[in-house]
């Protein structure tokens, strides 16, 4: 997996001073590591990283910040960070300042060591320097993801190394950490998304949650040598064929401006996806279908039903808030659930302008359907926001919800035709989201000192959404920290 194999700095390999790693824990060798359940991804002999034990040992709430590390070497995309390294390890020493740009707190032996100390694959750590390398980027490089906007995924980033993340090890079926990237500087923070025990392991999922286990064990061989069990959310592949074949169909047809007909051709498929779904009507002996590989479906349903035109309500309760319910079945918090919880917030919030809009010019019209409309925006909102403050912290200038998502803040803002703007809106913008014991104060970026950990009572979690809706303001405010729901399946 992801893992260095010799040592970048203190004990245990513990972090240089080009990144900063929670004070509560500590790098393991691999005779004090357990395999995860779920699909970890670790070799005998690997290392890792795991919440201390013995006295004073806490827990970690959801949404503590772990690890914060500046890239060792960064660059625009995998053939250059590939060119620039091999070219570099055509002498027989790394020039190690080739890497002070990015790790602007490491001095120059720390990057090379932190360099050649990473993980290379099987065999390979006496291999020829250039063989290292290739073994090094395909076994440890990450893509810094830019955040969300408006619910949309951004422009691919630039790929390079951060060697202390690379301890962390794979578990696709049940991480517990999430990572992100700080916009313009490329530095990586890690996240708890479940509460994190002392002697557990901190895992991370390399590759994405939508993928299907075919696509997972190829990518998970390929890249880094793993095999990848099945789960109990793994749908047949006949099906999950059928969804894409059904996705790409209708994301064509409504290329060609014929969003009427992309809308048809998915009702059948959403039907009978619908009734396989937790609550349907689907055979009792056979499992509800909860595998995140059908969230892409769901979406392009909802990106159709808009298109096709006033069914905006229909494309956010069938397929938004599915799409959502999916991406949350292996990862409570994940980058996935951030912008689809976004991009569901601005629908809510348009639905809910517009329903204000019709109330203001037809006084005939029932004050029902307006605090519906009002009642989902919030939820949606609220949800959006804890999101985005479990993945991605938020408190840092640029990475803020609203910073992000402006399109929501300027609809909440601004009132609809002929009306104030309502003061429960405005209040929104100045409130905050809770978390399930609130964590430490985050660092400021490439502060090295360690943190304080707190161990606070985290509330129970409240049931998974049902019926074309997120989770209600007060079950919201209980936290929402994770249900354990869909993992009865792997007993």
């Amino acid at each position: 997996g992801r893992r260095g194999s010799a040592s970048s700095g203190g004990p245990h390999g513990a972090p240089r001073s080009g990144s900063w790693l929670h004070g509560a824990l500590e790098v393991l060798g691999g005779l004090d590591s357990q395999r995860a359940p779920g699909g970890g991804g670790r070799r005998e002999g690997g290392r890792g990283v795991f919440v201390r034990r013995g006295p004073g040992a806490v827990s970690l709430p959801v949404g503590t910040l772990l690890l914060e590390e500046h890239p060792l070497v960064l660059r625009r995309d995998l053939h250059q960070l590939e060119e620039h390294l091999l070219t570099l390890s055509h002498t027989s020493e790394m020039p190690p300042s080739e890497f002070q740009s990015c790790q602007k707190q490491a001095s120059p032996k720390e990057a090379e060591d932190a360099l050649l100390g990473m993980y290379a694959g099987p065999g390979l750590q006496d291999a020829p320097l250039q063989r290292r390398v290739r073994g090094i980027i395909s076994h440890n490089m990450h893509e810094a993801d830019g955040l969300p906007r408006n619910g949309r995924p951004p422009a691919r980033g630039p790929v390079g190394l951060w060697p202390t993340a690379s301890l962390f090890n794979h578990n696709f079926g049940r991480p517990n950490v999430g990572r992100a990237f700080v916009p313009g500087e490329h530095v990586m923070q890690i996240r708890a998304i479940r509460r994190l025990e002392p002697g557990e392991e901190l895992m991370d999922n390399y590759i994405d949650l939508r993928c299907s286990y075919e696509e997972r064990l190829r990518a998970m061989r390929a890249q880094h040598g793993l095999s990848e069990p099945r789960d109990g959310l793994d749908a047949p592949p006949e099906l999950l064929a059928e969804a894409l074949r059904a996705t790409r169909r209708a994301r064509s047809l409504l290329e060609a401006g014929e969003a009427d007909k992309a809308f048809s051709s998915l009702c059948p498929l959403r039907e009978e996806l619908a009734e396989m779904q937790p609550g349907g009507s689907q055979d009792a002996a056979r499992p509800p279908l909860r595998d995140p590989a059908l969230a892409d479906f769901f979406e392009a349903f909802a990106e159709v039903a808009v298109a096709a035109g006033g069914l905006a309500e229909t494309g956010l309760k069938s397929g938004l808030t599915r799409a959502f319910e999916l991406v949350r079945g292996r990862e409570p918090f994940s980058y996935l659930s951030a912008m689809l919880s976004s991009r569901a917030a601005l629908m809510a919030v348009r639905l809910a302008r517009e329903e204000e809009a019709r109330q203001a010019s037809d006084v005939q019209q029932s004050s029902a359907a307006l605090s519906a409309a009002r009642s989902s925006a919030q939820e949606w909102l609220d949800t959006a926001r804890l999101h985005w403050k479990v993945v991605f912290g938020g408190a840092a200038p640029g990475v803020s919800f609203e910073a992000h998502n402006d399109e929501a803040a300027s609809l909440l803002a601004g009132p609809a035709p002929d009306q104030p703007a309502r003061e429960d809106w405005l209040a929104w913008l100045e409130s905050e989201p809770a978390l399930p014991g609130e964590p430490p104060e985050e660092p400021p970026v490439g502060r090295s000192t360690a943190m304080a950990a707190t161990a606070e009572e985290e509330p129970a979690a409240p049931p998974e959404p049902r019926g074309g809706r997120p989770p209600r303001r007060e079950e919201v405010t209980r936290c929402m920290s994770e249900t354990d729901a869909a993992w009865t399946l792997f007993d």
